[in-house]
């Protein structure tokens, strides 16, 4: 039986229209296929969204075929389902779907607006009330939930500032700042390299300079969280110069200073923290 609310939904979308809708036929016995919103939108970070193409009948007895296409300002960055652009609103039902599967990427970019259109190869007229004007087609837009980076800006040579102050609590190691250099008679500097592996433009691979100590372990991949400004180092637990990991409790980055920037405890041994700066 056909829905109540609907003809309730779509009345008042008549009569509240600027344009008159000239039609013989609408009442219950009027058949028709629109989709449900004109617009709508999902984050690219969300699993999948639902496109409703509404079927308004009396009945539904052996179920309607319902073909569309689409357009995109991108040619990429999603899937749509069913991929061959039918989908069937079984019997006894009045609404079918399409879904929207976005790919989740550390790539900023612009938002990506796909136009869904129905086909007119259907048993029923389009649009509301079949006039073919309204809701036979919808706009869907992926928001691009990343932020941008020049990683480029980041590549090159990287000087080590280093603060440990030691536990706090423990009268022999006051809290007065000296460095890991300092207390290993060593000094640091780093090389930022892009990583070839990477797809995203977030990733950089630092080793140590020559003729310099080990501050951490060559090959170590630095991330950059683009919307939070924050860094990911292997994981977050890299080798501080001749300490065991460091588990960094808060990270940073800076476009403006091109620095990088992490705090956190050393083991039992007391606050630290390194800047690294390009040079």
């Amino acid at each position: 039986m056909k829905t109540k609310y609907l003809f309730l939904l779509l009345i008042t979308v008549l009569l509240s229209s600027c344009e008159d809708i000239e039609t013989s036929d609408l009442g219950l016995n009027s058949d028709w296929l629109q989709f449900e919103n004109s617009s709508d939108n999902m984050s690219e970070g969300e699993a999948s969204m639902q496109v409703p193409i509404l079927y308004s009948s009396n009945e539904n007895t052996d179920g309607v075929d319902v073909s569309f296409t689409y357009t995109a300002t991108v040619p990429n960055g999603f899937t749509v389902l069913p991929a061959n652009g039918m989908i069937n609103i079984p019997a006894g039902e009045f609404v079918g779907y399409i879904t929207v599967i976005p790919e989740d990427d550390a790539v900023a970019s612009d938002d990506i607006i796909i136009t869904f259109s129905i086909e007119g190869n259907t048993a029923a007229p389009l649009g509301i009330a079949g006039q073919g004007i309204y809701n036979v087609t919808t706009d869907f837009r992926i928001i691009e939930d990343d932020c941008p980076i020049e990683i480029s800006d980041f590549v090159g040579t990287y000087n080590v500032d280093e603060i440990f102050t030691g536990d706090p609590d423990d009268d022999a190691t006051p809290n007065a700042g000296f460095g890991l250099g300092d207390f290993f008679g060593e000094s640091y500097q780093m090389e930022a390299v892009l990583d070839p592996s990477d797809t995203t433009g977030t990733k950089l691979i630092f080793t140590n300079s020559p003729g310099f100590n080990t501050y951490f372990n060559d090959g170590v991949v630095v991330t950059f969280i683009t919307c939070t400004k924050e860094v990911i180092i292997d994981d977050g637990s890299p080798l501080i110069a001749e300490w065991n990991e460091y588990e960094y409790e808060t990270s940073i980055y800076s476009d403006s200073d091109l620095t990088i920037t992490c705090t956190g405890p050393i083991s039992t041994a007391g606050p630290y923290q390194f800047i690294l700066t390009k040079l």
